[in-house]
């Protein structure tokens, strides 16, 4: 439910932008991006070579990481297939009006916060 369209929805977008001839793209993906990545050394900054093992997430089913990868891995093969300028910002937690029925897990580590559950 979450690969496929955070891909093709990704891409859409690029390609719009591309179609239109916007020069620059600032996606803004998450550190789910980064992490879960198990197999990067713990004394090794992350950086844009560490990605999340999207493999480890198959087998925990953790779609939300594996799909946030899936997505900027596109949008970096479509940057550099199609000469389109992309940046990308991997945010730890965006916060904002609460569009969806059910808190996300950034708006509940915020309630967490302002309920004094986390310390």
């Amino acid at each position: 439910e979450l690969l496929d369209p955070a891909v093709k929805g990704t891409l859409n977008v690029l390609r719009a932008a591309k179609e239109s001839g916007v020069g620059r793209v600032v996606v803004t993906s998450s550190i789910s991006a980064i992490v879960p990545s198990p197999g990067w050394p713990a004394d090794v900054v992350k950086d844009e070579n560490c990605w999340t093992d999207v493999e480890y997430c198959r087998q925990n089913e953790l779609w939300y990481p594996a799909s946030k990868t899936l997505a900027e891995k596109a949008a970096w093969e479509f940057a550099k297939g199609n000469g389109l300028d992309v940046v990308v910002v991997n945010p730890g937690t965006v916060m904002g009006p609460i569009i969806p029925p059910a808190l996300n897990a950034s708006m509940a580590m915020l309630m967490r916060l302002l309920q004094g559950l986390l310390l």
